[in-house]
Order: structure tokens, then C-alpha cells, then sequence
């Protein structure tokens, strides 16, 4: 199984290779797959003397795999450095061709490894429709994984047909999504919906979200602390781990700048985030759901990405959740 220039650079960069590709698809040529990955894997910051084998099987793992539970995951990265073990004749490079060819080759139905494979080949068809439809020309590596991150649909990752064309199949019509299927059927209506730009200076604890309320919050990640510090959310800090948690850290942290949280147990809200970073056409939609704890902050376990809208250039607004 040959790996074409896009798996390479999904593998160990988690990047479309964009205007890389040509330059890439020639040293492929010229000098081999092996070749071509031993020469990019210092890039990736998994060579050097003082990197070990564990940490090299743990760092080809964790770019390799999306959402393994984490038992699944230390088993894997054990198994990586056994096959290391029983083949000392073979390079790094050579090893991570193997992984690979072998993720890629793991049928959808394989219950432990499934998942992962069909978020590589689904990574890699982004990575591909990017580079090849929309001709992406960047060389700029923050810019190459964007096309990656966000249009990954975290519902059902499997499926290309989830991504919904805001712009050609629901253009000027609401997103009807299914109460019981967003949010596990504790909400069933849509109270009151906000518009909420805070790209700007927007004081602390400026908005109070309310129950059954949709937030339709535009940013492009720029945050003034209440310190008065500058900071800044990039669009990684918008999905999970690539392991199994389901939590976005700094995502809580930087809307509990702005938001005043629920203070009754499972209280819910949608919040959508209409991300404007860099080329983006992308909207985040989390549900937020006030734990037990009933405290008014947004914390970390109350924020679930439920669904992810390649929504062309126009944000999404009120009427789109219903």
C-alpha cells in the first residue's frame, strides 16, 4: 500500500500538505516513501537522541489516532514499542510507514480500531479535497490545519454527509436539528436567542445564559483578561482531545470571561461559536449543560461539542437552531 503525500503529512502533522505537495510528491519520487517520512520526522519533533522509543511510539500514536480510550491507547503505544523490539532492523521512519499502511488497512466494523481508521481516511479525504479541489497553495502550517480541524464533524466523524453546506443545501432555511439527538432530550425548546460578538473589549461576566437559550457568539479568538492581559484561543482549543475526552479546557475558561452560568443542576443552552480565525467558515455548536456542583461559572465538564457547520461565510444567526 502506497502512502500518498497527504497521508504523510495527516500522519505526522495532522496537515493537508497544501503547497508542500509538489515539492514533497518530487522528493517521493526521487527517493522513496521512507526516505521522504525519515526526512519530515525531525519536523515533527518525534527524532533525536534524546527522544526514546516510548516517546516516540506515544508521540506516533497520539498523531496518528483520534479518540482512543485511553486503556486502548496505552495498549497501542506498548505495541508499537514491542514491534520496535522484534524489529531492530528497521528505522523510525520505516516503523511509522508501517503504522500507517496498518490503520489505513483496519476495516470500519474492527470494534477497537475502526474509529481511528475512519478518522484518518476521513482526514486524509479533507486533506486531499483541499489541496487538489481548492487548490490550497498555503505553506504555512497553521494554515494547513485548518482545513483539517475544522471541518471535522466530531458527531459522526465517519460520515462526510454530517458537514452540512450552509451555503447550497440549507441556504435562507433553518438548521433543524433533532432536540433528542443534540442533546440526549433534555432540552425541548428554544426560549430566547443571543447575538454576541466579543472580539472587541466586553467586560466580565457581561452575559447571563438562561435556560433552554441559544448564544450565537462571534469571535475570532482575541481575548482581553480582566487583567488586562491580551490572550488568544486558537481554533485547537474548539474540539476534544484526540483520546477519549470530551472536554475543551480553554474554550470554558475564555467564555467564562464573558458568561454567568446557570446556577440549577442540569440546566441547558446551546452555545454556537461562529469562529472567524483565520480563512474560516466554520461554526462550533456545544451544549452546556450546569453540573451538579451549580456553581455560575463554565466549567470544563459543562461544554460538549455536539456538532460542527461548514457554514460558508454567512454566521450562523437566530432561526438557525430550532
Amino acid at each position: 500500500m502506497s502512502l500518498t503525500v497527504n497521508k504523510i503529512t495527516v500522519a505526522l502533522f495532522g496537515a493537508a500538505a497544501g503547497g508542500y505537495k509538489p515539492e514533497l510528491e518530487a522528493y517521493i519520487t526521487a527517493h522513496g516513501e521512507v526516505a521522504t517520512v525519515a526526512a519530515l520526522l525531525p519536523l515533527a519533533g518525534m527524532d533525536g537522541s534524546s527522544f526514546t522509543d516510548q516517546d516516540f511510539a506515544k508521540s506516533l500514536v497520539t498523531k496518528l489516532t483520534t479518540w482512543l480510550p485511553d486503556d486502548v491507547y496505552s495498549k497501542t503505544v506498548d505495541l508499537v514499542v514491542n514491534y520496535m523490539r522484534e524489529h531492530p532492523e528497521k528505522s523510525r521512519a520505516e516503523v511509522a510507514v508501517d503504522m500507517i499502511n496498518a490503520l489505513e488497512s483496519i476495516p470500519s466494523t474492527d470494534p477497537t480500531y475502526g474509529l481511528a481508521a475512519d478518522w484518518f481516511r476521513y482526514k486524509v479525504s479533507i486533506a486531499d479535497l483541499y489541496t487538489d479541489i481548492f487548490k490550497g497553495s498555503s505553506k504555512d502550517l497553521y494554515n494547513l490545519l485548518q482545513p483539517i480541524v475544522q471541518t471535522i464533524s466530531f458527531t459522526d466523524p465517519s460520515l462526510i454527509s454530517k458537514i452540512y453546506d450552509y451555503n447550497t443545501e440549507i441556504a435562507n432555511s433553518p438548521l433543524a436539528f433533532v432536540a433528542s439527538r443534540l442533546t440526549d432530550g433534555r432540552m425541548q425548546k428554544v426560549s430566547n436567542e443571543h447575538i454576541v460578538n466579543i472580539n472587541g473589549d466586553i467586560k466580565h461576566d457581561s452575559y447571563v445564559i438562561e435556560k433552554n437559550s441559544v448564544w450565537y457568539v462571534e469571535t475570532y479568538g482575541l481575548q482581553k483578561s480582566v487583567d488586562g492581559n491580551v490572550n488568544y484561543l486558537s481554533s485547537y482549543d474548539l474540539i476534544p482531545s484526540h483520546r477519549n475526552d470530551p472536554s475543551v479546557t480553554n474554550l470554558a475558561a475564555y467564555l467564562d470571561q464573558f458568561f454567568v452560568g446557570t446556577t440549577t443542576p442540569g440546566d441547558e443552552a446551546i452555545i454556537v461559536i461562529n469562529w472567524t480565525g483565520y480563512l474560516s467558515t466554520t461554526s462550533f455548536i456545544y451544549e452546556y449543560t450546569t453540573n451538579q456542583a451549580a456553581l455560575d461559572d463554565i466549567a470544563p465538564d459543562e461544554i460538549r461539542l455536539v456538532g460542527i457547520v461548514n457554514r460558508g461565510d454567512v454566521l450562523m444567526h437566530p432561526g438557525n437552531i430550532v
